[in-house]
């Protein structure tokens, strides 16, 4: 594994050993760097993010542009670390129909952090500071199916409408439902 490989570098080590440890240990902490090479931000990001992952907590690492997140968050991937990129979204202020893939992988990441999935998340300060759901609404409206769990299809229509699903005749795509006798395809 290329991340073992990382920790027997002797500058490796030594940048780890410089962290202070309680950064580490105590509730969480910012730590801002700038100028770092890509190299040395991943193998800082990866350690890190190995020392929370037994605390349950997970990295937060914030980078200029969308492109250096996903650059990052797929070598962080690469390397073993369920990490995801938190992407911003686009604000359109005329009425159009537009895709809501920016909302959706905004809220799988939200979703994958409520239930401890990630090790890390790579960001911009845009979609940092921006406005989304709190932790406590995401964590109410969060429906879990399971096989042998019973629902009504009309009790899963009601759910599906009011999370912002749209009611079609036939799916064609994401964020999409439709109801037939007993079936509800979404």
């Amino acid at each position: 594994m290329r991340s073992r490989a990382l920790l027997e570098v002797r500058e490796v080590r030594e940048l780890l050993s410089a962290l202070p440890e309680e950064l580490l240990r105590s509730e969480p902490r910012a730590l801002a760097l700038s100028g770092l090479p890509t190299p040395v931000l991943l193998t800082l990001a990866l350690l890190v993010a190995r020392r929370l992952k037994g605390e349950a907590r997970p990295l937060l690492v914030v980078v200029r542009d969308a492109a250096a997140a996903t650059r990052l968050t797929e070598e962080m991937v690469a390397l073993g670390l369920a990490a995801a990129a938190y992407p911003s979204r686009e604000f359109v202020l005329y009425h159009v129909t537009a895709s809501h893939d920016e909302e959706r992988r905004r809220l799988g990441v939200l979703s994958a952090l409520l239930t401890g999935a990630l090790d890390a998340v790579v960001t911009t300060p845009e979609a940092l500071l921006q406005y989304t759901m709190p932790r406590h609404l995401l964590r109410e409206r969060t429906l879990t199916l399971r096989v042998g769990d019973t629902l009504t299809p009309e009790a899963l229509c009601r759910v599906l409408a009011s999370s912002g699903y749209l009611s079609v005749t036939t799916v064609e795509g994401a964020g999409q439902f439709a109801h037939r006798g007993g079936i509800v395809d979404f």
